[in-house]
């Protein structure tokens, strides 16, 4: 390629690539202003938007692999300075935590599963070091480190109690919750009473030894109401609370800080891209001209 056309395809292909960055952070401001902040306590199953605090669950902590620091959620990349005068990095590791953690407001916990969301986190940290596997603890100043260190990690948290707003998909699961259709639910239940033989004896109306059609269909009359009578039981039971990634293409969104900071925020970066995309998109168009 002539360095004309480089002139020409960089800037526009930058442009390109800022404009849908832009379009990401525009849609992530909309999820968070277009959604009402609901309780849990009283939300509906769906699509929904929680602020509350974010706090651990029992059993293990959950620490960062850089820091060592309680959290729970962290996020964290390991770069290391390519050989030559310009300064870029090369990705060498990177990891997101996909344990699950509490938020709560004044009325009800979630659970929430953050794989696959989108988290802002304002606890943020980088720094510089010569050790690819273990970064130093004691942190210099951003500028210090960026002279002489041949790794750059950075570190990206949510800590326990800190305030947190989410839009998600909110559902309550049960124990025993699996996606299987009524039908084979009955038939497992026949199948399981097959072997047992006291079990059908009670549909042998006429004391024949076998099972006729007709007494087969009572048979699978009696499974299926029982079912039905299970999942009538196991619906008034008290189930867990959970925020996952939604089914659809809609945003799921994790961020540190009020709602109303967050969209700002969003809508912020948005305006930045698109200017970005813009001022490029003109230098592309006159290298195009020149």
């Amino acid at each position: 390629m002539t360095p004309a056309w480089v002139g020409i395809c960089v800037p526009l292909g930058m442009s390109t690539a800022a404009a849908v960055a832009g379009l990401v952070q525009w849609r992530r401001a909309r999820a968070f202003e277009d959604t009402p902040t609901s309780k849990i306590r009283s939300a509906a199953q769906g699509y929904v938007e929680f602020c509350g605090h974010a706090h651990a669950l029992p059993g293990d902590p959950i620490i960062s692999p850089l820091t060592g620091r309680r959290c729970v959620w962290y996020q964290y990349r390991v770069e290391q300075r390519r050989s030559g005068g310009r300064l870029v990095w090369s990705l060498l590791d990177h990891a997101s935590s996909d344990a699950i953690f509490a938020l709560d407001d004044d009325t009800g916990r979630v659970v929430v599963d953050p794989a696959g969301a989108d988290v802002t986190a304002l606890d943020k940290e980088v720094w510089y070091g010569d050790e690819p596997d273990t970064p130093p603890r004691l942190r210099p100043p951003r500028w210090v480190g960026m002279l002489g260190g041949q790794y750059r990690y950075t570190e990206r948290l949510i800590l326990d109690g800190q305030l947190l707003s989410a839009v998600g998909q909110f559902q309550t699961r049960r124990p025993g919750d699996e996606p299987i259709s009524l039908d084979t639910e009955v038939a497992v239940r026949l199948h399981a009473w097959k072997q047992d033989p006291a079990r059908m004896a009670q549909f042998d109306v006429n004391h024949d030894g076998s099972i006729s059609p007709e007494e087969w269909e009572q048979a699978r009359a009696a499974a299926r109401a029982e079912v039905l009578a299970e999942h009538r039981e196991e619906a008034a039971r008290p189930g867990i609370a959970f925020l996952v990634r939604p089914a659809q293409r809609r945003p799921f969104l994790l961020g540190t800080g009020s709602v109303a900071a967050l969209a700002t925020r969003y809508r912020r970066a948005a305006a930045l891209l698109s200017a970005a995309a813009l001022v490029l998109l003109v230098l592309g168009v006159r290298a195009m001209r020149s």
